[in-house]
């Protein structure tokens, strides 16, 4: 999986959960978000898992953009 300077707006902008993330993750890996309350961990996974779209940035999944 290839995450590539992800963004996510809401409110037209006013409020930015997600800012220029990008990561790489392998096979066979275990793969863990940590952050604070706030952090946009759960708007990532709602991103890579396509229940938000997100407002920049490229995800790919197994080849699949």
């Amino acid at each position: 999986m290839n995450i590539q300077n992800l963004r996510k707006e809401f409110n037209d902008g006013d409020f930015v959960a997600v800012n220029n993330l990008s990561l790489k993750m392998y096979n066979d890996n275990i793969f863990v978000l940590l952050g604070h309350n706030g952090a946009g961990k759960t708007t990532t996974i709602s991103m890579l898992t396509g229940m938000l779209e997100p407002t920049s940035g490229l995800i790919e999944v197994c080849g699949e953009t």
